[in-house]
Parts: C-alpha cells; sequence; structure tokens
C-alpha cells in the first residue's frame, strides 16, 4: 500500500510476516529501507520526487514482491511492477520552504 502523507512525504506498507528485512526498490531515487510496524506489518516513508515511478518491495534481498494496492501496476518482460504518480507541489503550497 502507497500513501501519500500530509508533509508530501510517501509512506509504502507491506504485509511480509516471516521476512528478516524489506526495502523498496525501482525508480524511486534511492531504495527505501522499511521497519517492522507491528502484526508482520512493514513500514518505510520517504519524500520522493514528483513524476511517475516504478517500485517493487525487495524482501530478504532475494524476493521481488508487487504492490497490488499501488497507483496501478503494469506487466513488463515477464513481471508485474508496481507503478507510482507523485503529484508536484504547487506554488503556495504551505509544505515548500519560502
Amino acid at each position: 500500500m502507497v500513501e501519500r502523507l500530509a508533509d508530501g512525504r510517501v509512506e509504502f506498507k507491506m504485509h511480509a510476516p516471516r521476512a528478516r528485512e524489506v526495502r523498496v526498490v525501482g525508480s524511486l531515487g534511492s531504495e527505501i529501507e522499511m521497519k517492522p510496524s507491528g502484526d508482520g506489518w512493514w513500514q518505510g516513508v520517504s519524500t520522493v520526487a514528483p513524476g511517475d515511478h516504478e517500485f517493487r518491495y525487495l524482501v530478504d534481498q532475494r524476493r521481488l514482491v508487487t504492490d497490488w494496492a499501488a497507483g496501478g501496476v503494469r506487466f513488463e518482460r515477464g513481471e508485474w511492477i508496481s507503478l507510482l504518480h507523485v503529484e508536484g507541489l504547487e506554488r503556495g503550497d504551505p509544505r515548500i520552504a519560502a
């Protein structure tokens, strides 16, 4: 699951109760480390540049997992890839430093 927070950052959530490590990988600018948040859920929050992005979750450094609850998915080269669109901040938006 992906959610845009009020402060403009993006929150990623994934249920992986047996995982030892989960990261968000793709065209987001850098990998995002996720931390366990209870009951098998993992959570990661990061700033993501405006635009269209592709991502998946990398579980235990060996298994890529598609987020079916993201802003869409695409089938490419035999694999499903999660899609994320981040709107840009407009002039006058209070989240932009003056």
